[in-house]
């Protein structure tokens, strides 16, 4: 299993991800958005994956 932090700025820049991690991954879990700190404008979320 590998996990994996994205940090995106938009829902279209993490679902495009996901997308792309789909082709070639099989993906487990996707973790609820973590707002960045402060005042930032980035969201976080942690991905589990496995190889096919």
């Amino acid at each position: 299993m590998l996990k994996i932090r994205i940090t995106y700025c938009n829902e279209a820049e993490k679902e495009g991800f996901i997308d792309k991690l789909k082709n070639n991954f099989k993906i487990l879990e996707v973790s609820k958005e973590y707002q960045g700190k402060g005042k930032s404008l980035y969201k976080k979320c942690y991905i589990d994956l496995s190889c096919k």
